[in-house]
């Protein structure tokens, strides 16, 4: 698998969890007197810290393919068929990657420690 230069999967999970966070909000402070629609409200949240839980298999992945990409850097410029200015670009380039993919992961993290403590408040 060929790695792209941006850290898409990580993107997405953060745009994912964003939703979820706004989510969260709207069903916590909405006073909505039909049952119905908190009922829904309720759902869509679950569904979302759900399935922004299970996007955290790529996310690792997508670290994994990060790392790969490091040590490819490393070897090509070891054995000289990369010139400095075009390894510093691209390692700065990586770096980058490296920072919103470990955002992702630690914004998981608390997210998964959100469902650990509320888990009587989450209905699915």
């Amino acid at each position: 698998m060929r790695l792209s230069n941006t850290p898409i999967i990580s993107s997405i999970g953060l745009i994912i969890f964003a939703l979820t966070f706004t989510m969260n909000m709207v069903f916590k402070y909405s006073r909505t007197s039909d049952v119905g629609i908190a009922m829904l409200l309720s759902l869509v949240n679950a569904v979302l810290l759900f399935f922004t839980l299970l996007w955290v298999v790529l996310g690792i992945i997508e670290l994994k393919l990060f790392v790969k990409s490091y040590k490819d850097l490393r070897n090509r410029t070891e054995f000289s068929d990369l010139g400095k200015d075009e390894y510093n670009k691209k390692i700065r380039r990586l770096r980058l990657c490296f920072l919103v993919n470990l955002c992702y992961l630690v914004v998981f993290i608390c997210q998964l420690g959100y469902v650990i403590f509320n888990w009587d408040e989450i209905n699915i």
